[in-house]
């Protein structure tokens, strides 16, 4: 019945009602502005008549007629002030609910299972017209004796509704809970959202720090490489620059001896040569070796003419 309370409450604000409770001129003025009519049985004979409706005058409080676009309510004469207004509210919300007809009657149907859903959603739709759940929320009707004295509600509708205005608070806390719950968790997704950025750009920078750092070194690196090369340049360029100073025709000889990678070995001796060295001179039986070759051999150095 939730979806007739919503439609009773969205009426209501279209009729422009702004207090409580509702009078009897003002849905009379409801009716007019909609074009719809309002008969007491007593006045409107001749039409029941005419319109063979005495059988629901017999057994109904009110009733709703419609042919093509006339619509008239008709209701008794005897009824209570605030049943003539429960009355017309009830039949109000056949009208506005578009329930179907049988013989011309609103909310009348062959299936009297049927009838009966329309007549539950009427008196719902008439309860909520007569005091809307915001409305009472609102005026501050908060106990079922308060809608009653303020003649809202008789006091067995007003016990109900009051019931209703509970169960909408609890609706309205739980979707309150539910609604900071979902702001928390958004809040805290929010947050682990900033913080993975705010991670994800310092490791960012690290990585940048890191990869700067490493250029920085492998550039160290290859500068002290590129020195070390220049020193070690320099250094054989000194060494070798003895080479390049004038020497005696005697050094020369020497150092050319020294550094001959070609010596000498007998047949018979256990020593290796220079070409040059006195022990070998003029003899034949000698083999001609490479430093390497002779010292795979076993031969070692002669010491006397190595070192001349």
């Amino acid at each position: 019945m939730y979806r007739i309370q919503i439609i009773a409450d969205e009426f209501f604000k279209k009729c422009g009602i702004k207090s409580l409770p509702i009078s009897q001129n003002k849905l009379i003025s409801i009716l007019e502005e909609n074009g719809w009519e309002l008969y007491y049985y007593s006045k409107a004979k001749n039409i029941i008549n005419d319109l063979e409706l005495n059988e629901y005058c017999n057994t109904l409080d009110g009733f709703t007629y419609i042919e093509d676009d006339k619509v008239v309510i008709f209701i008794k004469d005897n009824l209570s002030y605030m049943d003539k207004i429960n009355v017309i509210c009830h039949e109000i919300g056949h009208i506005v609910l578009g329930h179907t007809s049988f013989n011309g009657i609103l909310g009348k149907s062959k299936d009297k299972d049927y009838e009966n859903i329309l007549e539950k959603e009427a008196d719902t739709f008439s309860l909520e017209f007569q005091a809307p759940i915001f409305m009472l929320i609102q005026k501050k009707y908060d106990t079922a004796e308060k809608i009653f004295s303020a003649g809202i509600l008789d006091r067995n509708s007003a016990e109900i509704q009051y019931r209703k205005s509970l169960e909408h608070k609890d609706k309205l806390k739980s979707n309150h809970a539910l609604f900071k719950y979902k702001i928390g968790l958004l809040a805290t997704l929010l947050m682990l959202l900033i913080l993975s950025i705010v991670l994800i750009k310092r490791q960012t920078a690290v990585d940048n720090e890191k990869s700067t750092q490493l250029e920085l070194i492998i550039k160290l690196t290859e500068s002290t490489t590129e020195l070390e090369l220049i020193t070690e340049s320099t250094e054989l360029s000194t060494k070798l620059g003895i080479l390049t100073e004038p020497t005696k025709e005697s050094e020369i000889t020497t150092e050319s001896n020294f550094i001959s990678d070609k010596v000498l070995v007998t047949k018979s001796g256990k020593k290796y040569h220079l070409p040059n060295c006195f022990y070998v001179a003029n003899k034949t039986d000698v083999t001609k070796l490479s430093i390497e070759e002779a010292f795979e051999k076993g031969y070692k150095p002669y010491s006397k003419c190595i070192s001349k």
